[in-house]
């Protein structure tokens, strides 16, 4: 049961980062609103792009995973560890308005704590690669 809970959860998480991905990547910026974007915000907007292809990247890994945990288990881990890592980037705005956001605050704590919790839950589910022999 917890294996196909894990499955699950990484499917749907898939699904939702494929789709905010594509959001990004063929939305960019979303207030802009029909405004002529100066040269230094369309410079931004093109990395909010390229962030939206990594994700959608992430979010295609959390679909395949499924399939077969044991084959993806070490891109998991990186993945997970690299969202972790993307949550304590977040901290450095260090400004509480923006963090306690609904939106920024659902993320940091998915960033934070979901992203821990599904590597504990991933090394109980799906024991570590059996290392090849010399």
């Amino acid at each position: 049961m917890s294996s196909i809970l894990l499955r699950v959860l990484l499917f749907l998480g898939g699904v939702f980062a494929v789709f905010s991905g594509m959001k990004s990547v063929f939305g960019g910026f979303q207030d802009a609103g029909g405004l002529v974007l100066t040269h230094e915000q369309l410079v931004q907007n093109n990395h909010i792009r390229f962030l939206g292809g990594l994700w959608t990247g992430v979010g295609v890994l959390f679909l395949l995973a499924p399939f077969n945990l044991k084959y993806f288990q070490p891109m998991l881990y990186l993945a997970f560890a690299l969202i972790f890592a993307g949550g304590i980037a977040r901290l450095t705005v260090m400004r509480s308005d923006v963090l306690l956001d609904p939106v920024v605050l659902a993320s940091l704590v998915a960033e934070l704590a979901l992203m821990p919790a599904l590597a504990y839950w991933l090394a109980r589910t799906a024991p570590d690669r059996p290392q090849p022999t010399r």
